[in-house]
């Protein structure tokens, strides 16, 4: 991120919905049951928003999506 953000490219960071300094959602309440969190069909929505979010606030028509780890 930051050698993009040197060559001048707006970079972000995402959490997904609890991790990091993301809110924790109502799975995660309580006593850890062994439930994964986190699956490929729900954080893609996650991802979704974060894109929309991106492109209204900078009024481009596309991005770069480059890694998740």
């Amino acid at each position: 991120m930051d050698h993009l953000a040197i060559q001048q490219y707006d970079t972000y960071a995402l959490d997904f919905l609890g991790y990091g300094d993301a809110d924790r959602s109502s799975s995660m309440a309580g006593a850890v049951t062994g439930v994964p969190t986190g699956r490929g069909e729900d954080v893609y929505k996650d991802v979704d928003s974060a894109v929309n979010y991106i492109l209204q606030r900078t009024g481009s028509r596309k991005l770069y999506l480059i890694a998740h780890s």
